[in-house]
């Protein structure tokens, strides 16, 4: 439109160095096509954004579940890791108690001078008395009371 313009104008000598549009008016079918060309632009433009949106909110869902599963794994590895130490020690506790208790019935049967029927009779005596057992030998016709228990009130075991 300037350039139109500049050509009038030279043959008066003149020229436009700047225009300004301050209203246009258009028929209202040509203006009614522009406003819907630029509705379907926008609307184009905010569809292009909605799916950008949904691929970073897809992206997202994608490594945080990412995240989870490596929680999970290693969550798991740290179980098992500690699992597997809890058993190595208790295996060793038991291996250091079974040398032990070896070392002490050797020393035993050494300085008592028992052979092994001996030693396994010694033990097992032993073991009533850690579990604070009465041992009674040689009754006959007897009536032992164990005391009261809350179900029955007196217990009595007879021998015969």
């Amino acid at each position: 439109m300037k350039n139109n313009l500049n050509k009038e104008l030279e043959s008066a000598y003149a020229s436009c160095e700047g225009l300004q549009i301050l209203k246009i008016e258009l028929p209202k079918q040509y203006e009614d096509s522009i406003v819907a060309t630029q509705v379907e632009v926008q609307k184009s433009s905010m569809r292009k954004f909605e799916q950008q949106a949904e691929l970073i909110r897809q992206n997202i869902s994608v490594l945080s579940s990412e995240a989870e599963q490596k929680i999970r794994v290693t969550k798991a590895e740290g179980d098992a890791q500690a699992y597997r130490i809890r058993k190595f020690a208790e295996a060793k506790a038991n291996n250091n108690t079974i040398n032990t208790e070896s070392e002490i019935y050797k020393n035993v049967t050494s300085f008592l001078g028992f052979n092994g029927t001996e030693l396994t009779r010694y033990i097992y005596l032993n073991s009533l008395n850690d579990k604070r057992a009465k041992l009674l030998v040689g009754l006959q016709n007897s009536i032992i009371n164990f005391g009261n228990t809350p179900a029955s009130g007196n217990t009595a075991l007879r021998r015969g």
